[in-house]
């Protein structure tokens, strides 16, 4: 493991036995994107449907990096955010990459999802409106996405929460978080291998990220047409998942799968020393 300039750190990603991603179920078929600046325009576009700032931008040059790093995992078939001096592929660029950004194997970057859609600790990463600018390598179904240099100060010039899934993306009904080194749910008292609800992200934005300690989770509930749904959740504080989130996020994690084509509605409270807010939201589940 390890620990980038704003102190997150760096996931291992994994094989696509483990990371999902792909067509979402509901939605027309999806194609795999094959360019940086299309990739970047579907994480855009993401962002936006829930009312996250979408105005990511391309570094070239992360890119190119980024495509010498997938270039070596496509090689070698390994996903690790290191090179090893005297393998196939090796290059100085790619070893740059590597440990900036979140890293897939063997699964697309398609129209309608990034290969990290159920890996919800990298998909935080890609999802923080702290996010401006990022480099994107894919090559032949491996993918490198920089996050770690292109985080900025919040964009909101007031204190705000973004949720997601919410807006007009439907949310699936039935997850299966699965990434490496771990996946959320274990720290919060649910078998690792038990299918949940959709992880619900959220995230704070503004000038509160800037005080000495940003904003925490303090409180979840998550209703349905057949009352309270049972949820646990955890946040940037935590020791265990907390090193691997951008700074003013969480997660909100229904203990059971939820409803299909249902309507939810979710409420949470960030505070921190000297703001508190309460941010409620509904998303629909896939039919």
């Amino acid at each position: 493991m390890r620990v980038g300039s704003r102190g997150i750190v760096l996931l291992v990603c994994v094989l696509p036995a483990v990371v999902a991603g792909g067509a979402r179920a509901g939605t027309a078929k999806s194609t795999a994107v094959r360019t940086a600046d299309a990739a970047i325009r579907q994480l855009n576009a993401e962002r936006a449907a829930t009312g996250i700032p979408g105005r990511i931008v391309e570094n070239r040059a992360w890119s190119e990096r980024c495509l010498e790093h997938a270039r070596w995992m496509q090689r070698n078939h390994l996903v690790q955010h290191e090179e090893t001096p005297g393998t196939p592929m090796y290059s100085p660029a790619g070893v740059w990459a590597a440990s900036r950004a979140v890293l897939s194997g063997g699964y697309p970057w398609t129209t309608h999802g990034t290969p990290w859609d159920s890996a919800p600790m990298h998909l935080a990463q890609l999802l923080s409106p702290q996010l401006r600018r990022m480099g994107v390598g894919l090559f032949r179904g491996w993918a490198c996405a920089t996050t770690l240099p292109g985080y900025g100060r919040g964009r909101a010039h007031r204190n705000v929460v973004y949720a997601y899934p919410s807006g007009h993306t439907l949310a699936r009904w039935r997850e299966h978080a699965n990434e490496a080194p771990f996946t959320p749910q274990r720290f919060v008292g649910i078998d690792p291998a038990q299918a949940t609800g959709p992880y619900l992200l959220v995230f704070a934005d503004g000038p509160w990220l800037s005080s000495p300690e940003s904003p925490t989770l303090q409180l979840a509930s998550l209703t349905g047409p057949e009352g309270e749904v049972e949820v646990r959740f955890i946040d940037h504080s935590s020791p265990d998942v907390g090193p691997y989130l951008p700074a003013g996020s969480g997660m909100v994690i229904p203990v059971h799968p939820l409803r299909r084509g249902t309507t939810y509605t979710a409420t949470v409270i960030l505070a921190s020393r000297t703001s508190r807010i309460s941010h409620t939201w509904s998303f629909v589940t896939r039919g």
